[in-house]
C-alpha cells in the first residue's frame, strides 16, 4: 500500500506527464494547420468530399492516440523507475478508497495541464465567433473596425472564405472598390461556393472599363444553367447598359425580360425594373407613348424604390 507521500508523488508525475500530452495536442494542432492544412488548403478542397472529410478528421485523431500511446508509456516506465514494478488492474474508482485528505488535495492542486486545453478552447470560440462579430460591424457599418479586426483573424486563419468575404463587403462599402475584389477573389478561390463571382462583377461595374465588364457579364449569362438566374443577369446587364448609354442595347433585353414576364415566366429580375427601365428606355428612343406610364407604374409597385441605376447584385448599406 502507498503512502500519502507517494501518493502525492504519483500524483504530482502524472499531472507533469498530463501537462505533457496536452502540451504536445496544442502543438500538434499548430504544426498540422500550419504545415498542411492552410499551405495545402485548394489542393485539399480538389478532393472528394468525403476524402478531404477524412484527412481532416482521422489523421488528427490517430496521431492524438499516438501522443496518448506513447507519453503513457514513458510515464509507466518512470512510475516502474521511481517506486518499482506494479500490475494493470481494471479501473473502478470506489468512494471507500478515496481517503479525505488526498480529495483535498485533489480540489486544491494546481491544475497547470488544464491551460492548453483552455488555450485551445479559446481558439475554437476564436475561430467559430469573431466571423460573426465581423458581419455585425458590418451591418452597423464599423466598416474601419471590420477591417482592422478581418485583419487578424486572416494572419492568424489565411484560409477563411467567409472573412475574406467580409473584409471585401467592408472595402466595398468604403468605395475601395478594386481592394475588394482582391478580397472576393480570395475568398472565392477557398470556398466552396462560387457567389463571389456576382459580388465581384457587382463591384466592377462602379470602377472597371466598360468593356471588361460587359465580357464578365456575358461570361456569366453563358455559364448559368438556371434561367432564373440567366434573366437576372441579363436584367442586370441592361440597367448597366442604360446607365453608359447603350440605350437600343438596353430596351432590347428590357423587351425579352418583359415578354417573358407576361409569359408567366419567373424572371427573378424585380418586376418593377423592368417597368422603370424599360420606360426609360423606350422613352429615350421615343418609340413608345405609353413609356411615361410604365414609369409610374413602377413607382406604384415599389414606392420604396430609388432606381439609381446601380447594380442589383452586390448592395451598399
Amino acid at each position: 500500500m502507498f503512502s500519502d507521500a507517494m501518493l502525492d508523488k504519483v500524483s504530482k508525475k502524472y499531472r507533469h506527464y498530463t501537462a505533457i500530452v496536452n502540451s504536445l495536442i496544442g502543438l500538434q494542432i499548430v504544426l498540422y494547420l500550419y504545415l498542411f492544412v492552410f499551405p495545402y488548403y485548394l489542393q485539399l478542397l480538389k478532393l472528394p468530399f468525403f476524402v478531404f472529410g477524412i484527412t481532416l478528421s482521422v489523421f488528427p485523431l490517430l496521431f492524438l492516440y499516438l501522443n496518448y500511446f506513447f507519453v503513457n508509456k514513458i510515464y509507466e516506465k518512470s512510475l516502474i523507475k521511481e517506486f518499482g514494478p506494479f500490475s494493470k488492474v481494471k479501473f473502478e474508482p470506489k468512494l471507500q478508497y478515496i481517503s479525505e485528505k488526498f480529495y483535498r488535495d485533489y480540489l486544491n492542486m494546481s491544475r497547470k495541464s488544464n491551460y492548453v486545453l483552455y488555450f485551445i478552447v479559446l481558439m475554437f470560440i476564436f475561430y467559430i465567433l469573431v466571423p460573426f462579430g465581423i458581419i455585425n460591424l458590418n451591418s452597423g457599418k464599423n466598416y474601419n473596425l471590420a477591417i482592422k479586426v478581418s485583419d487578424i483573424y486572416l494572419k492568424i486563419i489565411p484560409v477563411s472564405a467567409d472573412v475574406y468575404q467580409s473584409r471585401a463587403f467592408a472595402k466595398f462599402n468604403k468605395g475601395l472598390y478594386s481592394q475588394a475584389v482582391e478580397d472576393f477573389e480570395l475568398s472565392d478561390k477557398y470556398s466552396f461556393s462560387d457567389e463571389n463571382e456576382y459580388f465581384i462583377l457587382g463591384t466592377k461595374t462602379y470602377y472597371a472599363p466598360e468593356e471588361e465588364v460587359l465580357k464578365a457579364y456575358d461570361k456569366l449569362i453563358a455559364e448559368a444553367k438556371v434561367k432564373t438566374i440567366k434573366y437576372n443577369l441579363l436584367g442586370d446587364k441592361a440597367v448597366y447598359l442604360l446607365k453608359n448609354g447603350d440605350t437600343a442595347s438596353a430596351n432590347k433585353i428590357f423587351d425579352e425580360l418583359s415578354a417573358a414576364f407576361h409569359n408567366g415566366i419567373d424572371i427573378y429580375f424585380p418586376v418593377e425594373k423592368v417597368y422603370y427601365y424599360g420606360g426609360i428606355a423606350r422613352k429615350t428612343l421615343g418609340i413608345d407613348e405609353n413609356a411615361d406610364s410604365d414609369i409610374e407604374f413602377a413607382k406604384q409597385i415599389c414606392k420604396t424604390c430609388n432606381f439609381d441605376y446601380s447594380t442589383g447584385l452586390i448592395f451598399k448599406h
